[in-house]
């Protein structure tokens, strides 16, 4: 089913438990499966041409919604402890973040579930240059965000990017940590019960299961009637803590869908999301994100 690309030149070793025949970019698929949340840094800041770097990031993303307009503010080690820091009051637990980068979605198109899309795939690239990275997230306070760090009134995010050099006395947090089987979030053709994915189909879906999730609540379930493979998320997850931060089930399914896509290219394929296409049958509590088709 997943074929072709170039080969990458240098070998990459894999602990994972998945068929990696069919995955020829290794050193991305390896920043999927590998990256950790870090709340503790050196005080430093990083060179200026790694900075120069990570500025013209957002050029190269891919947007999930084109017509929506997404970008990027950069801020450096003074404008972090007195904008992002106030910004988050009693929820900026993170020590000594040299750099910050501030997403934003002005749009009417599902901008949640695009700034998720795109905004992963910048967490992704910071990864494959080496350099630590954590959400801290901010719906429910995007309002009081918004004025304090200056964006537009309909500039829509779901957190804060801080990164840096990472302090090497803890701080990081695998992703790995408390996943949700394969089992408990995929289901085959109907929702009459959870099953095993497709052996093709591993690769693909152990790096939706190290996607991201605001307090790792993993709203995501998804069903595969071949060749289509359904996105759904939780309507009300308790993980969330509030109605405010529920929305947060949008930047979360922006962000498994980016994973996805990532393994996808990694894989040598050019992914498209249909977030118009048809849902088969399924609960009430779950709603249909996207679709996206995977036949050769």
């Amino acid at each position: 089913m997943l074929t072709g690309h170039r080969p990458q030149s240098v070998p990459i070793q894999f602990p994972y438990n998945v068929s990696m025949t069919t995955i020829h970019d290794r050193s991305l698929y390896d920043a999927l499966m590998q990256r950790t949340s870090v709340r503790r840094y050196q005080q430093e800041p990083l060179p200026p041409d790694t900075l120069e770097r990570i500025r013209e990031l957002p050029a190269s993303i891919e947007p999930l919604i084109p017509e929506n307009d997404y970008r990027v503010v950069f801020r450096d080690k003074m404008r972090v402890d007195r904008d992002v820091v106030r910004a988050f009051g009693a929820y900026g637990i993170f020590v000594n973040p040299p750099h910050a980068l501030i997403p934003y979605v002005a749009g009417s198109a599902n901008p949640l579930v695009d700034w998720g899309y795109r905004t992963q795939q910048l967490m992704i690239a910071l990864t494959r240059y080496g350099i630590a990275s954590c959400y801290i997230g901010v719906v429910g306070r995007q309002h009081d965000v918004r004025q304090q760090l200056d964006l537009p009134a309909n500039a829509q995010l779901g957190a804060i990017l801080i990164f840096g050099n990472p302090l090497r006395s803890g701080g990081e947090s695998p992703l790995h940590r408390n996943r949700l089987p394969l089992r408990d979030i995929f289901f085959l053709r109907s929702f009459d019960q959870p099953d095993d994915p497709p052996e093709d189909l591993l690769p693909i879906m152990k790096a939706a299961q190290a996607a991201p999730s605001a307090v790792n609540t993993q709203p995501w379930r998804f069903l595969w009637s071949e060749p289509i493979l359904h996105l759904f998320i939780k309507r009300r997850n308790p993980g969330y803590l509030s109605r405010a931060t529920q929305p947060y089930r949008y930047t979360d399914g922006g962000i498994v869908m980016a994973n996805i896509s990532l393994a996808l290219r990694a894989a040598g394929l050019t992914p498209a999301w249909d977030l118009n296409a048809p849902a088969p049958p399924y609960p009430g509590s779950l709603e249909h994100i996207a679709s996206i088709h995977l036949s050769g």
